[in-house]
């Protein structure tokens, strides 16, 4: 099963992936991750278009994407194209600390600034808008840092021994 990965700079779920095995179609970003990308050999895509990304992830035989860390909303053609089919890893237990704008450091100083005991990661369904849709995935683990870097770092490690699990869920 093909997944495309999307991400605006975060390979952390990409590096997991790649050392699983798992067939990684094409890489996508909305930013030039060209040079970073490079040492895995395999396609990138510097999203521009929805018809020739389309078209990349159809000749790609391209069954689920993952965001992961992708700070864009998916057009509402690639959405129909692949409803139910993407998937987003977000830094927080949703439905908190959701939305426009909650990604990277800023998802976690607001678990931070809101005194949250417990933190961890979400994977939904992607439904067209930030942060929406069906949870298939999520993990806790007890906050206890105050400094958002560190707590990224952490949360980044924590992903890393539990994104297995989903990656075998996509799988059946």
């Amino acid at each position: 099963m093909t997944l495309a990965i999307f991400t605006s700079g975060n390979l952390n779920a990409l590096d997991l992936a790649i050392r699983r095995g798992e067939d990684i179609g094409l890489l996508v970003s909305n930013n030039d991750l060209s040079r970073e990308v490079s040492k895995y050999n395999l396609e990138f895509y510097m999203y521009r278009e929805d018809d020739e990304l389309l078209r990349k992830l159809s000749e790609k035989n391209v069954k689920n994407i993952v965001l992961s860390g992708y700070n864009k909303l998916v057009s509402e053609k690639v959405f129909r194209q692949y409803k139910d089919r993407i998937f987003n890893i977000h830094h927080s237990l949703l439905p908190n600390h959701s939305g426009k704008g909650m990604y990277g450091l800023n998802v976690l100083k607001s678990s931070i600034d809101s005194g949250d005991e417990k933190t961890g990661f979400t994977i939904h369904k992607v439904e067209g808008d930030y942060d929406v849709g069906e949870v298939v995935f999520q993990k806790s683990f007890d906050l206890r840092t105050k400094d958002p870097e560190e707590l990224f770092e952490e949360m980044l490690s924590f992903e890393q021994k539990h994104l297995p699990l989903f990656f075998e869920t996509l799988r059946r």
